[in-house]
């Protein structure tokens, strides 16, 4: 691997350094800025959202800390069976008190595209098992849109509605 260990240490090294810059930044501007912060954990929203390294929802939205609290997965898929999920939707309802949950999907999702091809990808099937259904459940309607982007946009939104579907009907939710 052609420099490989040598980028990620300047990447490390880079990321520590913009730590303490940062740190720096926010006591500079309030000394009690760490300190009260970590006082209450009260987030008002759990948002379930991709993996994906390009949606950073904190920025999007332009909220600060204690607003959003954040669970990723790949393709944000609602699994009854998946522990992970499920204990932080306990955590977040009973434990927080966190009253909105929020299913963030995002256009290009390389895992909802990823749902839609028939070749083996390994373990990632299974757990995209959830969004292939949704896909083929929609397939005839998805096959009428002849621009790709467009077709793949509108599974996009047609998984988020699924999920949210799916979210609703757990016994954890309070509706």
């Amino acid at each position: 691997m052609e420099g490989g260990v040598d980028e990620v240490k300047a990447l490390l090294d880079s990321m520590l350094e913009n730590n303490k810059v940062y740190v720096k930044e926010k006591t500079d501007e309030d000394p009690t800025y760490f300190s009260e912060m970590f006082k209450v954990h009260k987030p008002k929203i759990l948002m379930i959202t991709c993996v994906d390294s390009r949606v950073l929802p904190h920025e999007m939205t332009e909220t600060g800390p204690n607003v959003i609290l954040m669970f990723r997965n790949i393709a944000n898929v609602i699994n009854p069976g998946d522990i992970s999920l499920m204990s932080v939707l306990n955590f977040a309802i009973e434990m927080l008190n966190v009253k909105h949950i929020i299913v963030l999907g995002h256009s290009c999702c390389q895992s909802v595209i990823t749902a839609t091809q028939l070749e083996y990808h390994g373990v990632i099937d299974n757990y995209l098992f959830t969004v292939k259904n949704v896909y083929q459940s929609h397939k005839k309607e998805l096959d009428e849109i002849q621009d790709v982007e467009r077709r793949f946009v509108a599974l996009m939104e047609i998984n988020v509605k699924e999920q949210v579907s799916t979210l609703v009907r757990l016994s954890l939710i309070h509706i």
